[in-house]
C-alpha cells in the first residue's frame, strides 16, 4: 500500500500563497477610471529569448498610482543564475558574469517581488515576453501561475498613436521602445537596463494616457484600454 504522505502536495511558500490570494486575475470593470488603479510597470533583462530555457538576469518594477510614478518605490534586482557566461545578450544589457554571481537567489527575488506586484495591473513594452519568463520562474519555484492582467504599451500605441496605426499589411511589427520615444519626443533613460527601460515605459504610458484624455475630452477608463488577462 502506497504511503499517503508521498502524495501530499508540498505546501507553497508564504509569499506565493499570499500572492495567490491577493491577485484575483480579474480585469476591473470597464467604467473604472485609470487614475484610480495601481499599476506596476515592469521590465526584465534575460540570458536569451528562449522561454523555458533562458533565465531572468535582472528585473525592475516602477509603481504608478494616481497617474504618478512613485519614485521612492522603484525596485530593481540582479538575479544570480549559476553558470551564466558572456553571450550575445551581454552586449545588449551589459551584465557581466561577476554581476550575476553577486545577484540575489531566484527564490529570494520572488519572495521580495510577489508582495510588491500583488494585485496591481502590470504594464510593459512587449510585456508578453517578460511575463512568460516570470511565469516560468513562478511555476518552477511555486507551481503557480501569474495572475495579473496586463497592458502592452506597444499595443496601446498602435491603437492610439497615428504614427503606428494599423496599416492593413500582414505581419506589421509592433513599434519599438525607441520608436515610441522618438515619436513622443522622450529621451530614454539607461536604455537596455531593466530599471531604465521600465522607467522609460512608465513615462510613455503616462504620455499616451494624457493624449487619450485630451482626445476623449474626459478621464480615461479601463474600457478604453487593450487590457488582457495574463496566462503565463
Amino acid at each position: 500500500m502506497r504511503n499517503w504522505r508521498w502524495n501530499r502536495r508540498r505546501p507553497r511558500a508564504a509569499c506565493a500563497e499570499e500572492y495567490r490570494l491577493a491577485a484575483s486575475g480579474r480585469v476591473p470593470a470597464a467604467d473604472t477610471p485609470v487614475n484610480s488603479i495601481d499599476w506596476m510597470v515592469v521590465d526584465s533583462e534575460t540570458e536569451g529569448f528562449q522561454v523555458g530555457r533562458d533565465r531572468i538576469l535582472s528585473f525592475s518594477v516602477v509603481p504608478v498610482s494616481g497617474l504618478r510614478i512613485r519614485l521612492d518605490d522603484i525596485r530593481s534586482w540582479v538575479i544570480h543564475q549559476p553558470g551564466t557566461g558572456i553571450g550575445k545578450s551581454t552586449e545588449i544589457h551589459g551584465l557581466l558574469p561577476c554581476d550575476i554571481r553577486e545577484g540575489v537567489e531566484e527564490s529570494r527575488w520572488l519572495a521580495e517581488l510577489l508582495p510588491v506586484i500583488g494585485n496591481r495591473l502590470v504594464v510593459g513594452h512587449h510585456v508578453g515576453f517578460d511575463l512568460m519568463m516570470l511565469g516560468e520562474c513562478l511555476k518552477r519555484h511555486h507551481a503557480l501561475r501569474l495572475r495579473n492582467p496586463h497592458l502592452d504599451t506597444g499595443v496601446l500605441a498602435r491603437a492610439e498613436l497615428e504614427s503606428f496605426g494599423r496599416s492593413g499589411y500582414p505581419n506589421q511589427p509592433m513599434p519599438t521602445l525607441d520608436e515610441l520615444c522618438s515619436d513622443l519626443d522622450l529621451a530614454p533613460v539607461a536604455r537596455h537596463t531593466a530599471e531604465g527601460d521600465a522607467f522609460t515605459t512608465a513615462q510613455l504610458f503616462l504620455l499616451i494616457l494624457a493624449r487619450m484624455r485630451r482626445r476623449l475630452g474626459r478621464e480615461v477608463v479601463v474600457g478604453d484600454l487593450p487590457l488582457r488577462r495574463t496566462r503565463a
